[in-house]
């Protein structure tokens, strides 16, 4: 009797079957894909605000050398990496720019005559290239009673 009972019951199930495996599967790699793509994304946002932090340092330290200037010397100027200009400022700025790990720097110094005894001073700070491209610009004044 009990083997004609054994006979009408169902089998025990034992393991996965195949579409639960395929299904487990799917969701794991799709899950495993956005991860991975949330930690590209939290590089290229690590970089970019890595690149505007060494930008505002960079126009910082440039304005306050610009200031140490003699106020006649003054001038405006252009620099990148691998320019010749001759002027200690430029000079310092190339180096300043070439140790800044910054893609394809470049920046400005723009010196205006506000009044008689006074100055406008403004750097720019420029990098990157296509879309991924950064701009930093800080400006102040200068007069030669302070």
């Amino acid at each position: 009797m009990s083997s004609v009972a054994a006979r009408g019951r169902r089998p025990e199930r034992r393991g996965f079957s195949l579409i639960e495996v395929l299904l487990s599967a799917t969701l794991l790699g799709v899950g495993l894909v956005g991860i991975a793509s949330a930690f590209c994304f939290a590089a290229t946002e690590s970089r970019l605000s890595r690149d505007q932090i060494v930008g505002n340092d960079l126009a910082a330290a440039l304005l306050a050398e610009a200031r140490t200037q003699p106020f006649t010397a003054l001038a405006s100027w252009y620099a990148y990496v691998g320019d010749t200009g001759t002027a200690p400022l430029e000079q310092t700025c190339r180096t300043r720019l070439g140790q800044s790990g910054l893609n394809n720097p470049q920046a400005w110094l723009t010196v205006t005559n506000v009044q008689t005894d006074l100055k406008g001073l403004s750097v720019v700070i420029t990098w990157g290239a296509g879309t991924r491209t950064g701009r930093v610009e800080l400006a102040t004044l200068v007069s030669p009673r302070f």
